[in-house]
């Protein structure tokens, strides 16, 4: 592209040394507009064409993975569900049993009943970043809930017992 001479103030005349001179330049400035123009229109063009095919792109892309999407927002409307129910205490007898144990114990070792409830069975590592303590409050905790009989220890995991 070519630099532009410079424009005319409001008000200003050009001399009228050399009339024809003037109007080969404006001539000139007006062919160069055109041309920039021009340039403008195809590439506005270009542009207008890769969109359509983006757009086209992504509504291919969208119609494949509809059903993964679909599938995909029921398995986790599933899983907000069990969620809910594990956070509410589970349905049945079990999960009242653990309420109740969980309000009479209180604090860490209600926070441990609650992590056994939603994770199954942890480790002790596991547990202390579930509830987010330290390692001697895992062993203090521990040592209350198997000393209340709410735990089984097998395979350096720990679980709640089964409520029956």
């Amino acid at each position: 592209m070519s630099t532009l001479p410079r424009l005319l103030k409001p008000g200003e005349v050009l001399s009228p040394d050399d009339p024809s001179e003037t109007i080969a330049q404006l001539r000139r400035q007006v062919a160069d507009l055109r041309t920039q123009l021009d340039e403008m229109r195809d590439l506005a063009e270009a542009l207008r064409q890769e969109r359509r095919q983006s757009d086209m792109a992504v509504g291919s892309l969208r119609r494949q993975l509809q059903p993964l999407y679909g599938a995909l927002q029921c398995l986790f409307g599933a899983m907000e569900d069990v969620t809910a129910a594990n956070s509410q205490g589970g349905a049945g007898p079990k999960g009242e049993v653990w309420e109740s144990w969980k309000s009479k114990l209180g604090g860490l070792p209600a926070r441990f009943i609650e992590a056994l409830e939603v994770h199954g069975p942890m480790t002790r590592t596991q547990l202390r970043i579930a509830v987010g303590c330290a390692n001697s409050s895992v062993a203090d905790t521990i040592y209350k809930l198997n000393r209340a009989g709410l735990i089984d220890k097998a395979n350096g995991k720990i679980s709640l017992k089964e409520m029956r």
